[in-house]
């Protein structure tokens, strides 16, 4: 195994393992992330709506009324979470800018619900 090799797999093996959740209930949607710098939760839903919300740390709520304005319908979500795991030096023989740059992991979940009446509607699935 050459250096490179043996590194790049130390690297691997020493990441944090993390996985991004996400839990509702009739007020709100909780993305977390234990080991996660950052959330992103992109929104999609009725009559055109899209919209993404980025949040610092390892949670993200979201209330039913910041989406579309509480509008009725069925929505799906795209939710990403990044952990700066560490940086690597990157040099300038690729034609960037040299110097030290973040390393990243990141996890991703996908998923929809609806709204009715300003709530989220739970099925048997989320009581569960």
């Amino acid at each position: 195994m050459s250096k490179l090799t043996y590194v790049a797999a130390l690297s691997f093996i020493a990441a944090p393992c993390f996985a991004l959740n996400a839990s509702i209930n009739e007020s709100e949607i909780v993305f977390a992330d234990q080991n996660s710098n950052s959330i992103t939760v992109s929104v999609s839903g009725p009559n055109g709506f899209n919209a993404s919300y980025e949040f610092n740390g390892s949670v993200a709520s979201l209330q039913a009324a910041q989406i579309n304005q509480g509008s009725d319908g069925d929505y799906n979500f795209d939710a990403v979470a990044v952990a700066i795991t560490g940086e690597e030096y990157a040099g300038e023989e690729n034609g960037r800018d040299g110097g030290y740059k973040p390393v990243a992991q990141s996890e991703a979940t996908t998923g929809h619900f609806r709204l009715q009446d300003g709530s989220f509607v739970l099925t048997a699935e989320e009581n569960n």
